[in-house]
């Protein structure tokens, strides 16, 4: 059996990456970039490369790794790595191995939780938390504050002077803009805003906390699925010397979750179950027909666009987490400190 064309190689930009890259497709598409950076004259084996002929009746061309690349370079044509686009005389630009995994790296460190298996590639439903990383201590945190009697003892101090207690109007008595006044204004107000706007706060960051989690979730195995579908697309036309229709590869969003608030205080902090469930929904995206050039270029603007739906919908999730809490301050009247003291009814 002839030797592969390329090795997978987990070093280099590889290295650093988040597991479900590293234990994914990223190792393979690695190795195969780096055997179409090179044109190897010493093999076999000979990785694929293109062929620009001396004679003009011959069109340039990618070459397969089954090809005999001394026969083909002595006596036809000059060969040039398939990243060397610019030689392709069309406007393409050269590819660098490098830029292939700029997206991993961007999607890589945050510590949103770890998947049973990871890769989760041929078998989807495997992406079942295994901890929800630092999301989930966050969400577990808030609960147990929220829950925990601690707060509403230390707040509960500032029960005597609520409003209507006939302890301020023995005590704590005077005109508009008074400091009494303005004292029994701002504790009333602050009372008032962390017994009602503290726990719906939480819930809206738990909420925000669980989606931000799943973009990352979804992002990671739909450019790893993207990773995968440019390998087996590589090489399939490696194989069958034809361009292969572009292969579909799973998609993942979190837009499932849509408003954990109104399923009560409690759901919004069972993170692992809420990421389960969002990134149940499966898509597809297809990546576009073409040769080894053609494929690679594809990869990139895919990678691309996904980066961009990514930032969009953390974008949105922001601004939606902020109208949130703008609300919520207003409705209630957040304190303020150094402005005008509220009214008193």
């Amino acid at each position: 059996m002839a030797q592969r064309w390329y090795t997978p190689d987990d070093g280099g930009p590889v290295a650093d990456l988040d597991p479900v890259f590293r234990h994914g497709y990223a190792p393979a598409l690695h190795g195969m970039l780096k055997a179409l950076s090179v044109v190897n004259t010493d093999g076999p084996p000979w990785g694929p490369r293109w062929a620009q002929f001396d004679d003009p009746i011959y069109r340039p061309t990618e070459l397969r790794s089954a090809m005999d690349n001394l026969g083909w370079s002595v006596a036809y044509c000059t060969l040039h790595p398939i990243m060397q686009g610019s030689v392709h005389g069309d406007g393409s630009r050269d590819l660098s191995v490098s830029e292939f995994f700029s997206h991993a790296e961007i999607l890589s460190g945050q510590d949103v939780g770890k998947v049973k298996g990871y890769a989760g590639r041929e078998h989807p439903e495997a992406l079942k938390l295994q901890d929800g990383g630092w999301i989930e201590r966050a969400g577990n945190a808030l609960e147990n504050a929220r829950a925990s009697g601690r707060a509403l003892t230390e707040y509960g101090r500032l029960e005597p002077l609520q409003l209507g207690n006939g302890w301020w109007g023995a005590h704590w008595s005077g005109p508009v803009g008074s400091v009494p006044h303005d004292a029994q204004a701002r504790c009333s107000t602050i009372n008032e805003w962390h017994e009602n706007f503290r726990a719906s706060a939480l819930t809206v960051l738990a909420e925000s906390l669980t989606r931000f989690g799943a973009i990352i979730h979804g992002a990671r195995f739909n450019l790893n699925s993207l990773m995968g579908a440019c390998v087996a697309q590589l090489e399939k036309f490696d194989a069958e010397a034809e361009v292969p229709q572009g292969l579909a590869t799973g998609w993942k969003t979190y837009r499932g979750i849509v408003d954990l608030a109104t399923a009560g205080p409690m759901v919004p902090f069972v993170i692992a179950d809420k990421m389960v469930e969002v990134l149940s929904a499966n898509g597809t995206e297809n990546l576009d027909a073409g040769g080894f050039y053609g494929t690679l270029y594809s990869f990139l603007q895919k990678a691309d666009e996904l980066m961009r739906r990514t930032t969009d919908e953390v974008d949105a999730l922001i601004d939606e987490m902020r109208k949130k809490f703008v609300i919520a301050d207003t409705d209630l009247g957040a304190p303020s400190w150094t402005g005008t003291a509220p009214e008193i009814a």
